[in-house]
């Protein structure tokens, strides 16, 4: 299964455009009248989405204090 981008036509043939493989990570041109394309919705740079930082849950601050706490006592025998 290819996926073909928007606007990544070849300079030298408008009928064939850049296509990846998602199964198998290849990058070739390809025959935009072949099926089986899924194509992108909108411009620019699909991956690089802008990301919030997620805060620590309270398990993790719960199951570090107990692993610091089993440290200690361990190092008191």
């Amino acid at each position: 299964m290819w996926l073909v981008l928007v606007k990544t036509e070849l300079a030298s043939d408008t009928g064939r455009a850049w296509a990846f493989a998602y199964h198998n990570g290849y990058q070739n041109h390809g025959s935009k009248i072949l099926t089986l394309y899924a194509w992108a919705v909108h411009d620019g740079d699909v991956g690089l989405l802008a990301t919030a930082p997620v805060p620590l849950p309270a398990s993790a601050w719960l199951f570090g204090s107990g692993l610091v706490g089993l440290i200690g006592v361990g190092r008191r025998r």
